[in-house]
C-alpha cells in the first residue's frame, strides 16, 4: 500500500473583505480640521470586518484588516475632507473627518462599494512598544515569506509582548498576532504550543466583537487548525462546523471565509481517511475560490487536498491535473525552492510511484530532499 497523501491547511490568514471604491460626497465645502498625520483611527466597515487606519508621515496609509497590516495606500486630506487609495487608484475611499468620527465609502475599480466609519483611537503610554510592534510585525511576515520560519516564531513572540504592552489584551492587533503565531507554531510543528494562543484568540474575538462576528469565525479557524495538529479530531470538527454556520448565516455560502472553511474540514475528514465526505466539500471550496480573487496560498492548499482525496479514492488522473494546477500557482509565489512547495511535492512523488511513472517520482523526490537541506 502506498503511503498515505499529505495534506495542508490555508495560509496564515482569512482573505480580506473585497475592499471598494468612494464615491464623492456631494459639493460641501471642506471644512477645517487638524492634520491626520500620526493619527490612529479603528472601526468596522459594512462587511463586518475590523479596520484600523494609520496616518503617517509622508501621505503613507498602513491598515490593518482581518489579512493583515498593509502598507501599500496613500491617504491625502483636505480639512475634513478625506481620500484614501490602495494599490494605485484600485480602491478610492472619499469621507469626511468630523471631530473624533470618520466616514465614508470605498469603492473598488470594478464597482464594488462599502462603507466604514472609525474613530480615533487616543494615544497612550504605549506608543514606543506600539512602534517596535509594527516592526517586528513586518520582521515576521518578511521572514515567513521567505521561508525562515524559526526566526518568523521568534519574532512573532516578541511581536506579541509588543502588541499585549502597546495595545491592551483586546486589540484587534493582539488577536491578529496570536492568530498568525498559532498558525506558524501549527505549521513548525509545536500545536501544543499554539493551542493556547488559539483559544486566547477566540476569548478577545469574543469580547472584542461577539460570537455573530467575522473576528470570532477568524479565530474558530484557527482554534481548528491547533485541534487538528494534536489529533483531536472531534474538538475540530466541531469547531470548524461551527466557524462554517456562523460565516454562512452572516456572510451567505461564496463568501470567502466559507470557502477557507470548507477546504480545512475537507483536510479534517480526509486526515481521518473520510475522503468520500472530504471531496464534495473541497469541490465546492475550490469552485468558490475560482469565481473571485483568491489568497493565493489557501488556492494552493484547496488544490492539494482536493488531489489527496481524488487520489485516494482512485481519480488518479484528475489528482495529478490538480497537483500541478497546484505546483505551478505556488512556485509563482515562493519561488521553486520554497519549503511551502514540500506538501504538493510529495504528493506528487506518491502520485508518480502509483503510476509506475519512477523516473518523474525520482526527480521529485531529488527535488524534496533539496529543499528540505535549506536551513528553516
Amino acid at each position: 500500500m502506498p503511503p498515505r497523501s499529505m495534506l495542508f491547511l490555508a495560509g496564515l490568514a482569512l482573505f480580506p473583505g473585497q475592499l471598494t471604491e468612494l464615491s464623492a460626497q456631494g459639493a460641501t465645502p471642506c471644512a477645517f480640521a487638524p492634520s491626520l498625520e500620526g493619527s490612529v483611527w479603528q472601526g468596522q466597515d459594512s462587511h463586518g470586518e475590523s479596520v484600523v487606519y494609520e496616518f503617517l508621515s509622508g501621505g503613507v496609509l498602513a491598515y490593518t484588516s482581518n489579512s493583515g497590516r498593509h502598507t501599500s495606500a496613500t491617504w491625502k486630506q483636505d480639512g475634513e475632507c478625506l481620500h484614501m487609495d490602495i494599490n494605485e487608484g484600485y480602491v478610492i475611499f472619499t469621507g469626511r473627518i468630523t471631530g473624533g468620527n470618520m466616514s465614508g465609502e470605498w469603492v473598488q475599480k470594478f464597482g464594488a462599494k462599502w462603507t466604514v466609519n472609525a474613530s480615533k483611537k487616543q494615544s497612550g503610554g504605549g506608543s514606543g512598544a506600539g512602534k517596535q510592534w509594527e516592526q517586528l510585525y513586518e520582521k515576521y511576515k518578511q521572514e515567513y515569506g521567505s521561508g525562515r520560519l524559526r526566526d518568523a516564531v521568534g519574532s512573532a513572540r516578541n511581536a506579541l509582548k509588543a502588541a499585549d504592552k502597546a495595545f491592551g489584551p483586546a486589540d484587534d492587533r493582539v488577536a491578529l498576532t496570536l492568530r498568525e503565531l498559532a498558525l506558524m507554531l501549527q505549521e513548525a510543528g509545536q500545536p501544543a504550543d499554539a493551542l493556547p494562543l488559539a483559544q486566547r484568540s477566540l476569548d478577545v474575538a469574543e469580547k472584542a466583537h461577539g460570537k455573530e462576528s467575522r473576528e470570532y469565525a477568524d479565530a474558530l479557524n484557527t482554534l481548528g487548525k491547533s485541534y487538528t495538529g494534536m489529533q483531536k479530531y472531534v474538538e475540530a470538527e466541531d469547531t470548524y462546523r461551527q466557524a462554517l454556520t456562523t460565516s454562512e448565516k452572516l456572510f451567505g455560502p461564496k463568501d470567502p471565509i466559507v470557502a477557507m472553511l470548507l477546504n480545512n474540514l475537507g483536510h479534517l475528514l480526509s486526515d481521518q481517511d473520510r475522503y468520500q465526505e472530504a471531496e464534495p466539500m473541497l469541490e465546492r471550496s475550490l469552485q468558490l475560490l475560482d469565481t473571485e480573487k483568491p489568497d493565493p496560498q489557501t488556492l494552493g492548499s484547496v488544490l492539494n487536498n482536493l488531489a489527496v482525496a481524488k487520489k485516494e479514492i482512485g481519480k488518479l488522473d484528475e489528482a495529478r491535473m490538480l497537483y500541478e494546477r497546484g505546483l505551478d500557482l505556488m512556485e509563482r509565489i515562493g519561488g521553486e525552492e520554497h519549503r511551502m512547495l514540500l506538501p504538493i511535492l510529495k504528493n506528487m512523488a506518491i502520485l508518480y510511484r502509483a503510476q509506475g511513472w519512477t523516473e518523474e517520482a525520482a526527480e521529485t523526490e531529488e527535488r524534496i530532499k533539496r529543499i528540505e537541506a535549506r536551513p528553516r
